[in-house]
């Protein structure tokens, strides 16, 4: 499943542009995004699992966007470390609650 998520990752791109991998990202950007979307992965399946059951949206594309959540979160996040977690999840649950109103 990982490795469908990976490639899922790397070729999604939503309307807001969350995620984009051009010329400019380097294999090493590439990599430590993987590395953090994987340390969060049960974060973002426990999220997408409730949302998709919530609002009957399909649980792979609230995957996708709890995916692109962690991306983005990990680029805008300014404080200490302690308190990424509680940063991501909420940045995820607003995502997805986005996304189910579309």
């Amino acid at each position: 499943m990982l490795m469908e998520v990976t490639n899922d990752l790397m070729y999604y791109n939503q309307n807001q542009a969350l995620l984009s991998f051009t010329d400019k990202s380097t294999s090493i950007d590439i990599l430590e995004k993987l590395k953090l979307v994987k340390s969060n992965m049960n974060l973002v399946i426990n999220l997408a699992t409730w949302y998709s059951t919530d609002t009957e949206k399909p649980f792979s594309q609230m995957l996708k966007v709890g995916i692109s959540s962690v991306i983005k979160s990990a680029k805008t996040f300014c404080g200490n470390h302690n308190e990424f977690g509680a940063y991501l999840e909420k940045e995820i649950s607003d995502a997805m609650q986005k996304y189910s109103r579309l």
